[in-house]
């Protein structure tokens, strides 16, 4: 038992392991210990008995104690939450904590004993990073209660924002003079969404003028995602009863938006989960289908997994109904339809074959496109589009190929008309199969698409990190990004000739080709306008669209006005030629004119709002002519007739980074001295805090005067984001960098449609506090808005109406409770 003076027989050692570290030794299914096993040769049995050589005995608790002392320090973080969340945090049967302790590997211990103050303990134990995600779940949740409790309200923060923090935490080992110090961090991170803190740490990492990610340096705003499914993300993944639209998504999920992102085309295929007839476009896309320079299209029909569904009694002609309204207000295909015989779907083949036919026989009838999903059905798929003539020619979207480039060039020879969509799976390890038909399909039968929210790209550089789970549009890039790297070809011409690709088979017009339909209106609202005679239907009418179209000034041989309110809409709408806001983008030397001359009180507060039509944002043509409602939150009032509002999505996410943006630079102390200002002139764009907030924001100066009793100028300013006036300091006043003037100004000023003061020709208080009450304007309630005229002087006519449960009109209420009176729009 002795060799070269070294013993050979085993021996035993017995270690005292700390019953919080058993669980770190043994690791995720044994793996640490298994490790520590096979490199020492020994056995180890718990309570732990190392059993093997001296020298590997000693080894082996060497490396046990190594393996503990590597993992992170357990701690203690003991957090308060109001009693009401509680149940929303537990979920039904436990299921929402257990995914809280699931995903974040955490501890979570919530105290059922009776309520402190209304507030309820939980007791978080884990490694830092482990606590911190945990937090972060159990902080959404209660955003997403307080959302529920107080009537659909937006998560962007008010104005005047509330500093009181949802929720208290109390580390165990802290001293108490710490803690007032550990609050003001929680009150930090509570008030912004977990994506909204991370964009902040970019923000202040790169320069005002340069991205690393190379989406953010594309040229032309041309990413377009062929293919996803909106209504799955927030019903599968997001599941929040408060956020319904993809505006809400994207304010609540600011990393789905994007600058360079030119739209999408989601998918309706499960019947269960159709837009309700009538509401061409759904109102889950009504706001983004208004929204200018954002290209929102949709499908309807039945994927073959619901099969089953589309042969119930009048599925059909609901279907049929759907695509007929939804024709030129964003419905372009029908699908997505076809036959799977994976095992993730258990519909009978015939019942799917006869879903099949019936809908490749309504586009054929309706002349629309066809998305299809064909997978382990290839032979069964041609069948029956052989069997209903469909022609080669036909534009189809073979949607998700997943395939081998061998039955892919079949297919391409087969349907000549139809494109071949890759999705994220190209940028997967293993998914060698699909980046070679990706590397061999021609460019011009290729689409990108993103099938969100599943197959989320793996592959990074061309977007930030966003910190969610599921895919959605924006990834678009990233997958076009792989395929440009396969090819051997710029990521500029992949999403380029696939957005060719798109427009073909979608008959969806590429943004930069609509300058002929815009010439093209412009001839018919001339020719609308020269046709109005004595038949107008009153003497008003005709007097006002004589003044419109007579109300041009020949200074500098500009218009001060189109002809009409929707002639200068028609120009915006689809005069794509204006670049999107971009978040930290080259300067730009277009300045604002000042506005001269002046004076009156009265004078000044109109002139503020006659703006230039390429700054100040405005309801789309879409709106008016199609009737289509937006989600808006009144930003500021002053009456019912006299408040303003600021639509909610792509946009509100702009102004967002842009205050961010303007904050980080002039808070700094230098920036300040380089662009403070000793004079003003109205009309002019500056910089300024409002009230006591830290943050910046864009102001017009619309009046100046002296200060009594010192030398110094107090400065009337507009905040042209929000509709605030404030009275400020001329130290207060700041110079604006040009690149903080790309985006237009946010605020629209509207009046309440249908209702005047219920006595005389001003508002009461009453009525005033009443409707500041309904709009939420103080948390930043959301509210349905529709356009439904416009005054003399341009400010349009809009109903507002709640965006609960009720669908409550802030205008009947106004007349149901006494301060207000009903009458029709004066046209």
């Amino acid at each position: 038992e002795v060799q070269e003076g070294v013993t050979i027989k085993q021996v035993s050692i017995e270690m005292k392991i700390p019953k919080n570290c058993v669980g770190i030794l043994i690791g995720r299914q044994g793996s640490n210990i298994k490790e520590i096993m096979e490199k020492t040769g020994t056995s180890i049995n718990f309570v732990a008995c190392i059993k093997g050589l001296p020298d590997d005995a000693q080894m082996a608790e060497i490396l046990i104690h190594k393996t503990i002392s590597q993992q992170p320090r357990q701690e203690t973080l003991i957090i308060f939450v109001p009693d009401r969340a509680v149940g929303m945090i537990i979920g039904r049967g436990g299921d929402s904590v257990r995914e809280i302790q699931r995903v974040s590997r955490c501890m979570v211990d919530i105290d059922r004993g009776a309520s402190l103050e209304e507030m309820k303990k939980i007791v978080l134990q884990g490694s830092r990073e482990e606590i911190i995600m945990a937090k972060e779940l159990i902080e959404d949740i209660v955003k997403e209660e307080a959302m529920m409790w107080s009537g659909g309200c937006c998560s962007r923060p008010p104005r005047i924002k509330n500093i009181r923090p949802a929720i208290v935490d109390i580390s165990s080992d802290a001293e108490e003079e710490k803690l007032e110090d550990k609050k003001e961090e929680m009150k930090t991170e509570i008030q912004n969404h977990c994506i909204e803190v991370l964009d902040k740490v970019e923000a202040t990492e790169v320069p005002l003028n340069a991205s690393i990610y190379e989406a953010d340096q594309l040229p032309m705003r041309n990413i377009f995602d062929s293919h996803c499914h909106i209504d799955f993300i927030l019903d599968r993944k997001v599941r929040n009863p408060a956020i319904r639209t993809y505006s809400r998504l994207v304010e609540e999920y600011p990393a789905m938006h994007h600058q360079k992102l030119e739209g999408f085309i989601t998918n309706y295929c499960d019947p269960s989960t159709w837009p309700e007839l009538g509401t061409a476009p759904p109102a889950m896309l009504s706001s983004a289908w208004v929204t200018q320079g954002l290209s929102v299209h949709y499908t309807v029909g039945c994927h073959p997994h619901f099969a089953e569904q589309l042969l119930r009694e009048g599925a059909m002609e609901a279907l049929e109904s759907l695509l007929v309204e939804g024709r030129g207000r964003g419905c372009v295909a029908v699908g997505e339809c076809g036959l799977d015989c994976s095992r993730k779907n258990g519909a009978d083949m015939d019942i799917q074959i006869e879903a099949f036919k019936l809908q490749v026989a309504l586009a054929l009838k309706l002349d629309l496109p066809l998305v299809l999903h064909i997978r382990d059905a290839e032979k069964e798929g041609l069948a029956v589009l052989e069997s209903c003539g469909l022609p080669g020619t036909w534009p189809v979207h073979r949607h998700c190929w997943n395939d081998s480039w061998v039955r892919c060039q079949a297919w391409l020879d087969l349907f000549p008309g139809s494109v071949v969509g890759m999705t994220g799976l190209v940028t997967y390890r293993q998914a060698e199969q699909a980046r070679e038909v990706a590397r061999l399909l021609p460019l011009d039968r290729l689409v990108l698409e993103t099938d969100a929210p599943y197959f989320r790209p793996q592959y990074t550089g061309v977007l930030p990190w966003d910190g969610l789970k599921f895919a959605h549009p924006v990834q678009v890039a990233s997958v076009a990004a792989m395929i440009a790297e396969v090819r051997g070809v710029s990521l500029e011409e992949v999403l380029a000739r696939c957005r060719e690709n798109v427009a073909r088979v979608y008959r969806i017009p590429v943004t930069g080709q609509r300058r002929e339909a815009v010439n093209a209106v412009e001839d018919i609202i001339e020719d609308l306008i020269n046709s109005v005679s004595d038949d107008v239907k009153t003497e008003a009418e005709h007097t006002e669209l004589k003044r419109l179209n007579d109300s041009e000034s020949d200074i500098g041989g500009q218009r001060k006005k189109l002809k009409t309110v929707v002639d200068h809409l028609i120009t915006q709408d689809l005069n794509c030629q204006a670049e999107p806001f971009t978040p930290g983008a080259a300067e730009h030397s277009l300045l604002p004119e000042c506005e001269v001359g002046i004076k009156s009180e009265t004078g000044i507060r109109q002139g503020t709002h006659e703006l230039a039509a390429s700054q100040q944002e405005e309801f789309s043509l879409r709106m008016i002519g199609y009737e289509v409602p937006c989600e808006v939150y009144v930003s500021a009032l002053c009456s019912p007739g006299e408040f303003w509002v600021q639509k909610i999505g792509p946009m509100s996410v702009d102004l967002d980074q842009l205050i961010q943006q303007m904050t980080k630079y002039y808070s700094e102390e230098a920036n300040q001295k380089c662009l403070s200002v000793t004079s003003v002139d109205i009309g002019d764009i500056v910089v300024c805090r409002f009230g006591t907030e830290d943050s910046f924001f864009r102001a017009r100066v619309v009046e100046v005067k002296e200060s009594h009793g010192c030398n110094s100028l107090s400065v009337d300013v507009y905040f042209v984001d929000y509709g605030d006036y404030q009275l400020k300091s001329i130290n207060e006043i700041y110079k604006i960098r040009t690149e903080f003037m790309k985006l237009k100004f946010q605020a629209i000023q509207c009046s309440l449609a249908h209702i005047r003061p219920e006595t005389g020709e001003d508002w009461s208080e009453d009525a005033c506090d009443k409707f500041e009450m309904l709009t939420g304007c103080d948390r930043g309630k959301v509210l349905w808005a529709r356009v439904v005229g416009y005054q003399a002087s341009g400010v349009p006519w809009v109903e507002l109406v709640d965006s609960g449960r009720r669908q409550t009109s802030l205008a009947q209420e106004l007349v149901r409770v006494g301060v207000a009176r009903w009458v029709e729009i004066e046209k």
